[in-house]
């Protein structure tokens, strides 16, 4: 999480060879994508989907990757579902986050 955080891809890769699942969560259950979506990090957030990172976990609050993406990062969020458009089940990223809140 910290590496996210932080923009540093190599360290997210070190954590990632070490085992650690792209999908693992934090105690508030966020995720790398998350955290990365939420500080704007769109060369981490496209590192972490290559590496089979999800995005439609709820956190916490309920809330998904891509629908934070698409009410906060519009442009990040815009970039992400051009580059994953079947991210789930063949949906588009925003019927995947409709999906979240039905």
């Amino acid at each position: 999480m910290y590496a996210a955080n932080e923009g540093n891809l190599d360290g997210i890769q070190e954590v990632l060879d070490s085992g650690v699942d792209v999908n693992f969560r934090d105690i508030d259950d966020r995720t790398a994508l998350h955290i990365a979506s939420c500080q704007g990090l769109t060369d981490v957030a496209a590192f972490l989907l290559d590496k089979g990172a999800t995005v439609d976990p709820k956190d916490r609050w309920g809330s998904t990757v891509i629908l934070t993406m698409s009410l906060v990062l519009p442009s990040l969020w815009m970039e992400l579902n051009l580059r994953c458009f079947h991210a789930k089940n063949g949906a588009s990223l925003l019927e995947v986050a409709m999906q979240s809140y039905v």
